[in-house]
Parts: structure tokens; C-alpha cells; sequence
């Protein structure tokens, strides 16, 4: 079984053994209430007691305590009892949708564009924190094909989806099918459905590494991909952006191969898989990919002081 967290003292290990066994003889106790208890009187740190409630019984009062979920859920219960629920901040996506009404006249009319602010929310409603943005694009394929609008139209309304249509469609062809290379990945994926098109995501310095994007990104696939057969991501390090560099001249292309296949590997632990001759990753949204809790994704995380509004 994965450890979840750090290995714990022989001071604190004696402690909470102890603690388990006072925990099964009293079935009267309440779960959350006898971790408590040892949290502030024994002054445990919480998650060595966690690894070794882990370790050592896989139900206490007849709740499972298995999964990643469950002890992290645990601890947030002991942290809001405690009164440390502002060092906690939950995940959450802010979204303003813009799409144009009225009857369709051009392409970008079935574009609809999803602005993203990626926020860490106190659970006492006190504090918020900016932790990023993501920016998607919903593709009305289905729409465009039933009006009889050409979908190289639509797509052409700029770069970022003329890429996308080209890489899972031959627009110049008078019947619209996806790719013989989209059709081996994605037999179940059908060229007339609608298309996510994952087009920015940043996340601020200080919040990096904690898998906060590929949760977000997990999300957002689940929110909006209903109706798609694809979804797809150009994996780009925003590091090489012409805007975050001084001159032109720094740019290190070694650095930039190295750093967006690094990029790509992030993305395909959700399932995404690259499309042959194309910048582009690919998922059908369809089909199975592990789940947020097999991946282990974040739905709090922590502020620190440097993290924390002030």
C-alpha cells in the first residue's frame, strides 16, 4: 500500500499504539473525537498518527480508513475542530463564460470560452487565495456540422483551434473524419461530437508541485466535456513564452524539449495520449482513466505564510 506520509518517531509510534488500543476497547468513543483527544493532549503530530493509523488497522469502530481520501478527510475534520481550518484552503474554479447570441454568422459564434481563476478558499469564509488560471474553449462540432457551416470556418476563427481542427481533422477534405491516426487511438470517439480544447493553464510559483494543475485539470474535463469525443491539450512550458523572456536570443531549445516532454508526461497520468506528427495530446473522455482519488489529487491544500493572503 502507497505511504502517504513521513515516517514517524519511536516516541510518537509507542504513543499512538497505545492510543489504538484504547481506542477498541472503548466502542462507546467516538472515531473523530479519540484522535482528537490524542492530537491535543499528546501533542502527536497528525500525520505520523495517520501513517500509523494506516499501518496498523484497516477499520477502527467499523469505518474504513483505506483510502487516501478517507485519512485526509479525517484530518481535515480534526483541523476544523482544532480551529486551524485557515491554514486550509479548499480548490475551487471561478469561471466567466463568454459566448455570443443571437444567429450564427461566423465561427467564433460556436466557440464558447471559459475563463478560469483558480482559487484556495478558507473553509471560516475569511480568506481567499489566488493560486491560478485556466483557459478552455468548447468546440460546437455537432452545432457547426447540423447548420451546414463549414467547420474549417470555424475552426480558422484563430491559431489555437485552426492547430486543434488540424490535428484531429483533414479540413480540406469534403467529408469531415477525424484523422487515421485519431480513429486507431479513439475508435470510440465519433467526428461529429464536440471538442474541450484545454487552451492555458498557470499556476502561480509558490503553488507548484502539489499536483493543484492536474486537479484542476481533472475537474475541468469533468465539468465540460460532456457531449465531447475529445479532448485536447498543446503542452507548452510557459517559462519559453516569447513575453517571459528578455530577448528573443535566450531562449534554449534543449531546455524547452526537455522541460515540455516533462509537460507531456504530466498530462498523460490522466490518460492523455499524443497524436502522431502534432503538438497535440488527446483524451476521449469516454472511456475509463483512473479516478481522482487513484491519482491521489489534492482537493485542499496548504497555506503557508507566504502563501496566505494578507
Amino acid at each position: 500500500m502507497e505511504r502517504l506520509f513521513t515516517p514517524v518517531s519511536e516516541r510518537d509510534e509507542t504513543v499512538a499504539r497505545d492510543h489504538l488500543v484504547d481506542l477498541r476497547s472503548k466502542p462507546e468513543s467516538g472515531e473523530t473525537e479519540c484522535i482528537r483527544t490524542l492530537y491535543v493532549t499528546q501533542t502527536i503530530d497528525l500525520e505520523s498518527y495517520l501513517t500509523l493509523l494506516e499501518r496498523e488497522v484497516r477499520t477502527v469502530q467499523g469505518q474504513s480508513l483505506k483510502s487516501r481520501h478517507s485519512l485526509l478527510g479525517l484530518a481535515r475534520r480534526i483541523q476544523v475542530m482544532n480551529g486551524d481550518e485557515d491554514n486550509e484552503a479548499m480548490l475551487a474554479i471561478e469561471y466567466a463564460i463568454y459566448r455570443g447570441v443571437g444567429p450564427i454568422d461566423e465561427g467564433d459564434d460556436y466557440l464558447v470560452h471559459l475563463e478560469g481563476t483558480i482559487m484556495g478558499h478558507g473553509d471560516s469564509g475569511k480568506s481567499s487565495t489566488k493560486i491560478g488560471t485556466i483557459q478552455v474553449i468548447l468546440i460546437k462540432v455537432g452545432e457547426c456540422i447540423n447548420d451546414k457551416f463549414p467547420l474549417h470556418t470555424m475552426f480558422d476563427v484563430q491559431q489555437e483551434t485552426l492547430d486543434a481542427g488540424n490535428a484531429v481533422y483533414d479540413l480540406s477534405a469534403d467529408e469531415y473524419e477525424y484523422t487515421p491516426s485519431v480513429v486507431r487511438m479513439f475508435p470510440d470517439a465519433m467526428p461529429f461530437n464536440d471538442i474541450l480544447l484545454i487552451k492555458r493553464m498557470e499556476i502561480e510559483p509558490s503553488f507548484r508541485g502539489k499536483k493543484i494543475g492536474l486537479a484542476v485539470l481533472y475537474q475541468a474535463i469533468k465539468d465540460w466535456s460532456s457531449g465531447c469525443s475529445l479532448v485536447l491539450i498543446k503542452p507548452f512550458p510557459l517559462q519559453f513564452e516569447v513575453s517571459n523572456l528578455k530577448k528573443e536570443m535566450e531562449r534554449d531549445l534543449g531546455a524547452e524539449k526537455a522541460a515540455t516532454k516533462k509537460l507531456k508526461n504530466y498530462y498523460q497520468t490522466l490518460g492523455f495520449e499524443s497524436i502522431p506528427k502534432t503538438p497535440f495530446l488527446a483524451m476521449c473522455p469516454v472511456q475509463r482513466y483512473p479516478t481522482f482519488e487513484e491519482l491521489g489529487l489534492p482537493k485542499y491544500i496548504t497555506l503557508t505564510p507566504e502563501t496566505k493572503p494578507s
